[in-house]
């Protein structure tokens, strides 16, 4: 398992084009990505111009093979105008205290 917390800082007024590409990157990736386990982007109660992702993928190779694909390589680029920062990524690792995944 291979899994990040990503947190996006937005400019102001730049959410809903942020919300789009994410949008059409996850319809994407539902096609070509069967070693995501979890993308699952949220926004912050509150602030607007936040958004944070959690990701999950099989291996460290899953994650590489994400960065590669076509819809991940346009997202990360055409990201960049919706950015007030560059992103904030920490990669995590399993705790061994057992975990819950339920389908939605």
């Amino acid at each position: 398992m291979y899994a990040l917390h990503v947190t996006f800082t937005l400019r102001p007024g730049e959410a809903p084009t942020f919300d789009a590409l994410t949008r059409d990157l996850i319809t994407d990736m539902k096609s070509f990505e069967p070693g995501t386990v979890v993308y699952l982007p949220l926004c912050a109660a509150g602030v607007p111009d936040k958004r944070v992702f959690f990701e999950v993928y099989e291996s460290y190779a899953a994650f590489e093979a994400h960065e590669r694909f076509a819809h991940t390589v346009t997202f990360l680029s055409e990201r960049a105008s919706c950015l007030a920062e560059p992103p904030a990524v920490e990669r995590l690792k399993s705790l061994d205290v057992g975990a819950i995944l339920r389908a939605s």
